[in-house]
């Protein structure tokens, strides 16, 4: 079990908060081995166990649950002691149909703690229409980030090089692929977890019909990651070449499904020189880049946007606001924006070269604010610069950074 302070600290600073805490993130990213470890901890602080409830409604035990049999929260309710006070887990809670009652019941008790895990964010604008903005507090699980994978990957036996961690990071930063053995396991779970989000979650809940298409779009934004594009000019696109007709109403409802299971993130660009931020031809990043990594492992021209991706997550799990920036004809690759403050971000799979650094000076130079500016680069660890103000460094190191 890969031990993963950071998120451990975020819940125990809001438990017995009064609000409700909503653990979501992408299937299988770690969030029900997240409450273990927190229930454990729990205990160990003299809560007995008695008073740690959880639900998961994903599994064969509470599937009667599903069918709004409300005889479980009944007894829920009847073993709550006033005098003391409970921690109660809901996980998958959007696959239950009665939601909305339990959540309401449960959340009036004051000797009540309530988690809502879920791996889907459309039930949030369910809750958002019966409680107000203000009663959730949010914690986003994210697969393992570097240190969290180096730390549960193991050595066989003899001390890793970063590069050989990097590697294995490639092919996969979801929690479970730490213990497969070799390329064709992990791509098989890869596989197995996709086909179970997108028949088993999107599917369902959106009642598609057009698997074969769906599909096709989730190959199309994953080989086209970190690239410009809109909605229309995707549906433009697959009906030219795979479809007799496609609609963008049609594309628009499956890409925020997978938005909503968070298998893919959207990043809108934001114009720097007008402080504004536009949402036309957003780009997309995918939840781990083990996903599109079978298909490109000898794609240089694909490699930089890989990158992208693990600096984009990085910076999500960091807590920033992130788009990618314009400033003339020029783009910054990254702009995380954390209250009032921002850092911009360039990278490159390249170790720095006069050329490199010339192109991606470009925008920098425009800038006229005195806000930190980054360059990420492989080379290295230990390897520094300041370029009028451009600090460069590898982006192993930067990924090790707290």
């Amino acid at each position: 079990m890969i031990n993963r302070p950071s998120y451990l600290e975020k819940i125990h600073a809001v438990k017995q908060n009064e609000k409700i805490k909503i653990i979501d993130g992408v299937k299988r990213s770690g969030k029900t081995t997240l409450i273990a470890q927190f229930m454990d901890e729990l205990n160990v602080e003299g809560v007995q166990k008695e008073q740690l409830l959880y639900f998961n409604f994903e599994q064969p035990d509470f599937q009667k649950i599903l069918n709004a049999d409300r005889t479980w929260l009944q007894t829920l309710e009847q073993s709550l002691d006033d005098m003391f006070d409970y921690y109660v887990f809901l996980d998958e809670v959007s696959q239950l149909k009665d939601m909305r009652f339990a959540i309401e019941k449960l959340a009036a008790k004051a000797n009540v703690d309530l988690y809502l895990i879920s791996s889907n964010a459309s039930f949030l604008a369910t809750l958002t229409t019966y409680l107000p903005a203000d009663a959730f507090v949010f914690i986003h699980v994210f697969p393992l980030s570097f240190p969290e994978f180096m730390s549960g990957f193991p050595a066989h036996g003899f001390v890793p090089s970063t590069k050989y961690y990097w590697n294995s990071y490639l092919l996969s930063s979801f929690p479970y692929v730490t213990t497969l053995k070799n390329d064709r396991e992990r791509a098989l779970y890869l596989a197995e977890l996709v086909d179970a989000l997108l028949i088993n979650d999107l599917m369902l809940h959106l009642s598609i019909s057009n698997v074969h298409l769906l599909k096709y779009l989730v190959q199309f934004l994953m080989h086209h990651i970190g690239r410009e594009i809109s909605i229309n000019k995707i549906a433009t696109l697959l009906t030219c070449t795979q479809f007799p007709k496609v609609y963008p109403k049609m594309i628009d409802k499956y890409i925020q499904g997978l938005l909503d299971t968070f298998l893919i993130y959207k990043v809108n660009r934001y114009d720097i020189k007008e402080k504004q931020i536009v949402a036309t031809s957003p780009k997309y990043y995918i939840a781990d880049v083990g996903l599109q990594m079978p298909d490109h492992k000898h794609d240089a021209k694909a490699y930089p946007f890989i990158l992208e991706n693990i600096v984009f997550l990085e910076l999500k799990k960091r807590g920033y606001d992130v788009f990618f920036g314009k400033i003339g004809h020029h783009q910054i690759d990254f702009v995380a924006k954390k209250e009032d403050t921002f850092e911009y971000y360039q990278v490159s799979p390249r170790p720095i070269n006069p050329i490199t650094l010339a192109r991606k000076m470009r925008p920098i130079e425009k800038l006229r604010d005195g806000y930190p500016r980054f360059l990420l680069t492989l080379d290295q660890a230990g390897v520094r610069g300041n370029y009028d103000g451009l600090k460069h460094l590898s982006v192993f190191e930067w990924l090790m950074q707290p």
